[in-house]
C-alpha cells in the first residue's frame, strides 16, 4: 500500500481504514504475508471492508497491507488476494500508469491476469514446487 489501489477502482491515499474486526489470516488458514517485488505485504481479513467501502479487497502501498473481505468464501478470498497482488505488480512496474488512463480497462486486465494466475497455480501445484526448488538451489535469477 504510496496511495492505495482498491478492487472496484476506489482510490485511497493513506493507510487502510481500520475495520471493526480484522482477522489474523492464521485464524482462518490464509497466508499472512506476500512479497511483491522487494516489498512484503501483510494480508488482513476484514469483516467490514465490503460493507464500509463496497470493496472486496484493497492494497495499501503506504502501510504495506492487503485487506481481503473475510465474509467471502475461501476460494473467492484467494481470487481477491491475487487481484490485489496483480495491482501491486502493475504499480511496482509502473504498468498501472499506462492502464490507469482507462480505469475500466485497468480493472479488466487485473481481473483477467489474477484469475488466470489463480487457475495456473491451482491446476499445476508441481509447477510452484519446482520453481521454489530451483530458486532455493541457486538456479534462479
Amino acid at each position: 500500500a504510496k496511495g492505495v489501489v482498491a478492487l472496484g477502482g476506489g482510490r485511497f491515499l493513506g493507510p487502510l481504514p481500520r475495520a471493526t474486526r480484522i482477522f489474523s489470516p492464521q485464524e482462518v488458514g490464509m497466508i499472512e504475508k506476500v512479497r511483491i517485488g522487494a516489498i512484503d505485504y501483510s494480508v488482513l481479513l476484514s469483516k467490514t471492508i465490503a460493507q464500509k467501502n463496497d470493496l472486496a479487497g484493497q492494497i495499501c502501498y503506504a502501510s504495506c497491507e492487503i485487506e481481503v473481505d473475510s465474509l467471502s468464501q475461501p476460494q473467492k478470498q484467494y481470487a481477491i488476494l491475487l487481484h490485489e497482488i496483480v495491482h501491486g505488480i502493475f504499480t511496482h512496474s509502473k504498468l498501472n500508469k499506462t492502464l490507469n488512463e482507462k480505469e475500466e480497462l485497468l480493472e479488466d486486465v487485473v481481473e483477467i491476469v489474477a484469475h488466470g494466475m489463480l487457475g495456473v497455480i491451482r491446476d499445476n501445484p508441481d509447477l510452484i514446487r519446482e520453481i521454489q526448488e530451483l530458486w532455493n538451489e541457486g538456479g534462479g535469477e
